[in-house]
């Protein structure tokens, strides 16, 4: 069985930025940005921001915004250069030969990164702010930013054990149930997330928020599964097992589990 056939899929939910009563920032302001932003108005936007930046600095909804606007600015910014066309690319044939001789690629990753980093500097101020963790992660992801998805979920965790899981949330969308519930089942999908990306950064960062999720959540089954199942998609069958037997000990009639249990025992009997 194949790396990429062996990991799994699990369907979790899709976070993005939802805007929420303002600290700072008047609603009717804050709102009439949304707007802004919604109609691809971005110069507006953009303009707005950059006049606010010292007065909102430590106002979530100015990150709210920002945020957004960087996501939507990044989705409207091509590059259209000569070369060698990259997985995602739309290729520029020559009219004569038909061979490729440019591409056309989506760029302005900068914007988010740039971004990014603003926010999480003024992090601390609303460190409660649970949709702008998971907006932080979900505008990493899209530009494969594996390094900043990871950190950004082992923060996560670490703030919620320093507030006690007293997550805050904006009114349009919602926490489903239990605060705590919502929060680790939503850090698993992203986990997973970075599982399905099956590059060498993102599984590094599988392994850093898995073992996180230990330490501040051992009686949770998610963080040895998800090293279970990252050692024996690697190779490594003696820490899967150990991973494995770990999740089976907290529940032993999880199925996923029991499943990867079973492969392991047919990939090291194939070894032998």
């Amino acid at each position: 069985m194949t790396k990429k056939k062996l990991r799994t899929v699990i369907i979790g939910v899709f976070l993005f930025l939802f805007s929420s009563t303002s600290l700072a920032m008047d609603k009717s302001v804050f709102q009439s940005m949304m707007d802004r932003l919604n109609a691809k108005d971005l110069e507006a936007v953009a303009l707005f921001l950059a006049r606010e930046k010292e007065s909102l600095k430590q106002d979530p909804e100015y990150h709210v915004l920002l945020l957004n606007y960087a996501h939507l600015k990044r989705n409207n910014t091509l590059i259209i250069a000569r070369g060698e066309p990259q997985e995602g690319d739309i290729a520029i044939q020559g009219k004569d030969t038909g061979e490729a001789v440019g591409f056309i690629r989506q760029g302005g990753d900068e914007i988010i990164v740039n971004a990014i980093a603003q926010t999480q500097q003024a992090l601390p101020a609303f460190s409660s702010r649970l949709d702008i963790h998971f907006g932080i992660v979900t505008i990493a992801a899209a530009i494969k930013r594996w390094d900043i998805v990871g950190n950004q979920l082992v923060d996560i965790l670490t703030v919620s054990k320093s507030i006690k899981n007293q997550w805050k949330w904006g009114p349009i969308g919602s926490m489903e149930g239990e605060p705590r519930i919502f929060m680790l089942g939503n850090v698993q999908s992203r986990i997973q997330q970075l599982f399905r990306a099956e590059d060498e950064i993102a599984d590094k960062m599988h392994i850093k928020v898995s073992e996180a999720m230990i330490q501040y959540y051992p009686e949770v089954i998610y963080g040895y599964s998800n090293l279970g199942v990252i050692y024996l998609a690697t190779g490594k069958y003696d820490l899967a097992e150990k991973y494995i037997n770990q999740a089976l000990a907290i529940d032993p009639g999880d199925p996923v589990v029991k499943g990867n249990l079973k492969v392991l025992k047919q990939r090291k009997k194939s070894s032998e």
